[in-house]
């Protein structure tokens, strides 16, 4: 990952594709004013899902979504601010994966809360497989530090029903 940051334009890109800085709170804040935590989450993580989607594919096209795909997103997202990924098989077939996440910013940014908030973190993990793999797969965080966990964790397993 290579970022540009252009202060004359005002301006952070990786690889043509543009990002920018923006606290947790207030962007968390969102669902909270919403009235609608889980709502926004959801929406929340399709966004990321659908425009994640569209950036691994310029990676795997940039022949950066070779190899161990899982770990390489895992160090953009601690680039980028989303905290620290570990991921783990799950079982033995090499399917199924664990990520725990140390620190999330979206946990962070809601506060305590009564359901998980981490979807944004799912979307990508939806993404980087569509595209590094060419499959789908359920994703579900099943513990969050807004919930009061020590850390986030999603279990990733192949993908039984069409993707929603």
């Amino acid at each position: 990952m290579i970022v540009d940051q252009d202060l004359e334009s005002g301006t952070i890109t990786d690889g043509g594709i543009r990002y920018m800085l923006m606290r947790p709170d207030v962007l968390m804040g969102i669902g909270r004013v919403s009235g609608s935590t889980t709502q926004f989450v959801a929406a929340l993580e399709e966004s990321v899902f659908q425009n994640a989607q569209a950036s691994f594919e310029e990676y795997r096209k940039l022949g950066l979504m070779d190899g161990d795909f899982l770990s390489a997103t895992a160090t953009a997202a601690a680039r980028l601010g989303w905290g620290r990924w570990t991921a783990r098989q799950s079982d033995g077939d090499g399917e199924g994966f664990i990520v725990e996440v140390q620190d999330s910013p979206f946990a962070f940014g809601m506060g305590a809360c009564d359901h998980a908030v981490c979807g944004p973190i799912v979307g990508i993990l939806r993404a980087v497989h569509r595209v590094a793999r060419g499959q789908g797969v359920a994703v579900v965080e099943t513990a969050c530090a807004a919930q009061g966990a020590p850390c986030c964790t999603f279990t990733i397993a192949p993908e039984t029903a069409p993707e929603r």
